[in-house]
Formats: structure tokens, C-alpha cells, sequence
């Protein structure tokens, strides 16, 4: 009967063994699975982040540039306008010439279709 007893006890010594050792094996696995995770999601996370940094900086550098020809822009029109206000004074200054001239002209011709007129009618007498 010892014998049954030694044979029992080497059968469960073995199964005792193997699920030791496939216990072991699938914890160094788990453990090898939980660390490529680990790796792979801070590798993630860590693009991300330069990725949005690089979208960051493209949106701010694109934000300045607009500030910049505004402000170029703003800068400008005083300038602008100083040029136009005096093209329109030079007009508005000599606008008074150009009507008094008008209406010299004016007269001028009245005048000598008056004198025109009367030079017919005389002569026609």
C-alpha cells in the first residue's frame, strides 16, 4: 500500500509542479503584456502632446501673422487717408477758381452773342 501512497503523491508533486511552472509562465507573461502597454500608452501620450504642441504653435503663429498685417494695415491708413484728404483739399481749394473761371466764361459768351445779335440787327437795318 505505500507504494499506491508514493505514486499518488509523485502524480500530485508533478501536477503541483507543472501548474507552478504555468503559473509562472503566464504571470511573466501578464507581466511582460502590462509592461509593452504601459510603454505603448506613454509612447501615445507622449505624441499626443506633440502633436498638440505643434498644432499650438501653428494656430499662434498663424494668429500673429494676422495681428501683424492688421496692425501693418491700421498703420497705413492714417497715411492713406492723409494722401486722399489732400488730393480732395487740393480740389476743394481750387474749386472757387474753377467756378469763378465758369462763370467768366459764362458771361463771355453771353456777351458777345449780344454783341453778336446786335451786329445782325444793326446791319439788317
Amino acid at each position: 500500500m505505500p507504494k499506491v501512497n508514493e505514486s499518488a503523491t509523485a502524480a500530485v508533486d508533478e501536477a503541483v509542479r507543472t501548474l507552478s511552472e504555468t503559473s509562472q509562465r503566464q504571470a511573466a507573461e501578464a507581466e511582460r503584456i502590462f509592461s509593452s502597454s504601459t510603454t505603448f500608452w506613454k509612447d501615445l501620450l507622449a505624441t499626443n502632446r506633440k502633436v498638440y504642441s505643434a498644432w499650438a504653435a501653428g494656430v499662434e503663429a498663424t494668429l500673429k501673422a494676422g495681428f501683424e498685417a492688421q496692425s501693418t494695415s491700421v498703420g497705413i491708413a492714417p497715411v492713406l487717408l492723409d494722401s486722399v484728404f489732400a488730393a480732395t483739399k487740393t480740389v476743394v481749394d481750387t474749386w472757387p477758381e474753377v467756378v469763378k473761371q465758369y462763370q467768366r466764361a459764362s458771361l463771355d459768351a453771353l456777351h458777345g452773342t449780344i454783341a453778336s445779335t446786335e451786329k445782325l440787327l444793326t446791319s439788317a437795318n
